[in-house]
């Protein structure tokens, strides 16, 4: 977090004597406001709201630079992911980055011969972590079934044997949670059996049943609310950025700083108040307008309890709602029409 800024601003005196004088007045409040600190205009998404279940997850992996924007300011999170692009997000949340390949790297799949292609990079790294497998090569042929030639470093052409790769498919929940969970386990050898109660109440039959319970038991792959896990049906960018997001911990991975803004409340500006984050983690002071820096907040959920310089609690008027920041400027958050508990 923020730590050492106190330090060199002397912020840490403040704060504790803060946090005494508070827990005198009885630290108590109803409904503490729930914010994501650390956004930044790139991966704020119109069709993402803060009321999205999988809003975090979506915000980690685009600072990641793991997924990114659809198109210009729209994530399309119900959209469904091709072969290709799981491929391609898995290998930036494992390596974070595509690495690149050489020519004289022997293409692992009879559609994807290109070694300049992202695709074929991030398939030649995923085989070689033993996450994309390849346990039957076949000679490989091309629409007309004639054999489809490779030529090797030597400048020979070879027939090219390879296995299958249907880029452009619709990825299954299962099969992302296979590819996952091999790269989270280090390989196929090393995802254990499933053993013990299903996670899941749709999965036992399955053969990707050892991978989704090796998820499931680690809070990575989330099922639906009657229990099941729709194994067959097609992965949509949210929930293929929620099982990166929590299965390679990119949410506090990724830092942005200066995360600021103005606090008011119904009354005017919360001038040389105090944001006291985390349960006293962290406090900041905002200043005689009422502004207010956090550098080096992480891009999670932080819950905010807001007070005035004598020590009185400031609460969200409506307990429904956890974010009032009508600015999503860069790295700007500002909280509005708080009111005096």
């Amino acid at each position: 977090m923020f730590k050492s800024t106190f330090k060199k601003t002397g912020f840490v005196f403040i704060g504790l004597a803060l946090v005494i004088g508070l827990g005198y007045l009885g630290w108590q409040r109803k409904q503490p406001i729930k914010a994501v600190l650390g956004t930044v205009t790139s991966c704020t998404f119109t069709d993402v709201p803060t009321t999205h279940p999988d809003q975090l997850n979506i915000l980690a992996t685009c600072l990641a630079d793991v997924m990114s924007a659809y198109t210009t300011g729209i994530f399309n999170p119900d959209h469904t992911v091709s072969n290709s692009d799981l491929a391609i997000y898995l290998t930036k949340a494992m390596n974070g980055s595509i690495p690149k390949s050489t020519f004289d790297t022997k293409p692992h799949f009879c559609e994807v011969t290109d070694y300049k292609t992202s695709l074929f990079s991030a398939l030649d790294y995923l085989y070689g972590k033993n996450v994309v497998l390849c346990p039957t090569p076949r000679l490989c042929r091309n629409s007309l079934l004639r054999p489809i030639y490779w030529t090797n470093p030597n400048g020979k052409p070879i027939w090219l044997s390879a296995c299958s790769f249907d880029k452009t498919a619709a990825a299954h929940r299962e099969d992302a949670a296979t590819w996952i969970a091999r790269a989270l386990a280090g390989g196929d050898a090393n995802v254990p059996a499933a053993s013990g109660t299903p996670v899941f109440s749709d999965i036992s039959s399955r053969s990707s049943y050892k991978y989704i319970q090796y998820l499931g038991r680690m809070g990575v792959a989330v099922g639906y609310p009657d229990g099941t896990f729709h194994p067959t049906e097609h992965i949509t960018r949210a929930h293929l950025a929620s099982f990166l997001a929590k299965g390679f911990d990119l949410i506090s991975k990724k830092l942005v700083s200066n995360v600021s803004g103005t606090v008011t409340t119904t009354s005017g500006v919360l001038a040389n108040g105090y944001i006291v984050i985390d349960d006293g983690e962290d406090i900041v002071q905002t200043d005689a307008y009422g502004k207010y820096t956090a550098p080096g907040l992480d891009a999670t959920t932080h819950e905010l309890a807001f007070y005035d310089s004598a020590g009185n609690l400031y609460e969200n008027p409506d307990p429904g709602v956890h974010l009032i920041s009508p600015n999503y400027g860069p790295n700007t958050i500002n909280f509005s029409g708080l009111v005096r508990k």
